[in-house]
């Protein structure tokens, strides 16, 4: 009898003491609760419009993780330069908005930047309209040497700007986490690129980030000496360049360097790019170019080939449509060497001179490293309908699980046997789905 009441006293002790444990580990747990509702009641909203002092609070350091700016319609300029420094967290970042259905325009003198982001991290700038100035938003360190990261611009209208629209490209800075989705860029002056990210020969890194559904035309103005669309420099890597349309620019629509080794792949996925007066898309190394349409470029649709010290290699150009008919190559890779393999796999490409639809000019290494061309379509032809809006070709082609030329144009095309064909393309519905996000079009 003793020996059981003593074993019912340690059940019950340790019973009572892990209860006792229990209650507590519950009590902090509320209590933290309690403590990250506090954070979150104390974010504050401020609403502002021009004539309010937006200045002081945009530029100053008064707001704090959570906090979120709304500006109502009008102008907002000043002598002085704006530059945002705010930084949010990930669970709590800063908004910089405009109120809904707000015409919000941000302009400045061509001696000064729009809006210049300082070392700003996890920060949101939403629906603004920037105007004027040399480059619209420029990102770059603070003045404590702390790199701007996890910006997010989104559903912004930045034009005619004296330079480049959005850059992210001083020397000896890392640009990580960005996200530039359902944005207008058109008419930028000077080098004109509508995203300029990155630095020459890996100086900067711009990486694991997100470029989307923007809408980028007109980078071709007369007083513009580059205009490439997106620019990605060498040494950035792990970005995804996703259902973007651009059109009527200057240079590249979409160009990529290589990674220098940094990290993985650049990924170029489901854009819509014609009237370039350059290579519609343009890789050098280290990329994934998949599901792209291209169209009416006045150099090749697709170009690789060596760039700074970017040597093309460990490419994977598939599933894209290319529709050039003036006389440059629907796809072209020349260079000396290359780096790494290239997969070249289910392209389709329309040309008005067949002979001039690919152009696949490499050496081998000896063997290291293979160029594989497969499941090609390509189609030679003397005209094709392509209108500024529409695009609407119904195109026939018969195909095996080789590389193939149809050498007739569509005129004297010979439609084959119902078993034979296997690709029916509208271009037209392809643009639309693209733009099915777009603010503006």
């Amino acid at each position: 009898m003793p020996y059981t009441y003593r074993v019912g006293s340690v059940i019950n002790t340790i019973f009572f003491f892990w209860k006792g444990c229990y209650m507590i580990l519950l009590f902090r747990i509320f209590l933290w609760i309690g403590i990250l509702g506090m954070v979150n009641l104390q974010a504050t909203q401020y609403v502002l419009s021009p004539t309010d002092d937006w200045f002081s609070i945009l530029t100053g350091s008064s707001l704090q993780p959570g906090d979120e700016v709304v500006l109502t319609s009008g102008v907002y300029t000043t002598s002085s330069n704006i530059a945002i420094k705010h930084q949010g967290t990930a669970d709590n970042p800063i908004t910089i908005r405009a109120a809904t259905g707000a015409n919000v325009v941000f302009t400045h003198d061509i001696d000064h930047n729009v809006l210049n982001l300082e070392g700003a991290r996890h920060l949101i700038l939403q629906g603004l309209e920037v105007t004027g100035g040399s480059m619209g938003i420029r990102i770059y360190e603070n003045s404590q040497g702390e790199d701007a990261k996890f910006i997010t611009i989104q559903d912004c209208y930045i034009h005619h700007t004296g330079e480049a629209a959005i850059t992210a490209n001083h020397n000896n800075q890392t640009y990580e986490g960005m996200i530039f989705r359902r944005n207008e860029i058109s008419h930028t002056g000077g080098t004109g690129e509508g995203l300029y990210l990155g630095s020459n020969y890996n100086q900067s890194q711009f990486f694991n980030s997100l470029i989307e559904n923007n809408y980028i035309h007109h980078l071709n103005g007369s007083l513009v000496v580059q205009g490439d669309g997106v620019e990605i420099k060498e040494g950035s890597y792990n970005n995804i360049i996703r259902n973007n349309v651009i059109h009527d620019i200057n240079y590249p629509g979409v160009i990529v360097y290589g990674t220098a080794g940094n990290g993985g792949r650049n990924t170029i996925l489901g854009n819509v790019i014609w009237n370039c007066n350059d290579n519609a898309l343009q890789a050098a190394a280290d990329a994934n170019v998949e599901n792209n349409l291209i169209f009416n470029t006045l150099g090749d649709g697709i170009h690789v080939r060596e760039h700074q010290n970017s040597v093309p290699g460990n490419l994977n150009i598939t599933n894209n449509t290319v529709i050039n008919n003036t006389g440059y190559y629907g796809i072209r890779i020349t260079d000396d060497n290359i780096s790494g393999d290239i997969l070249l796999t289910n392209n389709t490409v329309y040309t008005a001179d067949s002979n001039n639809a690919m152009l696949l000019a490499v050496s081998s290494q000896g063997g290291l490293y293979q160029l594989i061309a497969s499941g090609n379509s390509i189609l030679g032809m003397d005209q094709i309908n392509i209108n500024l809006q529409y695009l609407f070709p119904t195109m026939l082609i018969t195909g095996t699980d080789t590389n193939q030329v149809i050498m007739s144009a569509l005129s004297s095309f010979t439609v084959p046997e119902p078993s034979t064909i296997f690709v029916v393309f509208f271009g037209f519905f392809a643009i639309l789905f693209h733009c099915r996000y777009l603010k503006k079009f």
